[in-house]
């Protein structure tokens, strides 16, 4: 198993950070916007806006800093810090908002029926992630694998049939 990729960490750190934030605002607000200039502008401030918040000491004295040294919590962060304007202060609460983004903002966004809140979808993919990261080394599994670990959640939480068209393992959504 690779292990997972992260920044170094050191006194260019921070530059790798600033770095990323930029790229990652810039590649967003340019696929978005209709006008490349004006994308430019928005990406910086909203990119400068981010970089100066995860350097205030509040931000780095907290568990939640240390989110920023793996690329894909940082791109999660910048998902957060792009789709509410900031970032909560505590750790717990920003993985909330990830899973909010990321089940049901980011899905709105691309215009794709959201049949699903993502306190649903959080309590029907609980079991799922579970039962993954129950096994060390197991990584993925199929979609009959995953069939027992979420189809009792949904049925609980009223997601069967229509409501949960493109969540279930079985939609081809």
């Amino acid at each position: 198993m690779q292990p997972m990729a992260s920044f170094h960490t050191g006194v260019n750190f921070i530059v790798q950070v600033e770095r990323f934030v930029h790229n990652r605002y810039r590649v967003v607000e340019k696929g978005l916007a209709k006008d490349p200039e004006l994308a430019e502008s928005i990406a910086a401030e909203k990119a400068d806006n981010l970089v100066k918040r995860l350097q205030e000491p509040d931000f780095r004295a907290r568990r939640v800093f240390e989110l920023t040294r793996n690329p894909l919590l940082l791109t999660n962060i910048c998902l957060v810090h792009r789709h509410r304007g900031g970032l909560p202060h505590k750790r717990a609460r920003l993985y909330e908002e990830c899973i909010d983004v990321l089940l049901e903002h980011w899905r709105e966004a691309k215009e794709l029926k959201v049949g699903v809140t993502a306190r649903d979808g959080c309590r029907a993919l609980q079991p799922a992630a579970y039962w993954l990261h129950s096994k060390e080394g197991r990584t993925q599994a199929t979609a009959e694998e995953l069939k027992p670990h979420i189809e009792p959640v949904l049925k609980a939480v009223d997601l069967e049939g229509r409501h949960n068209r493109g969540f279930s393992p079985h939609d081809p959504r």
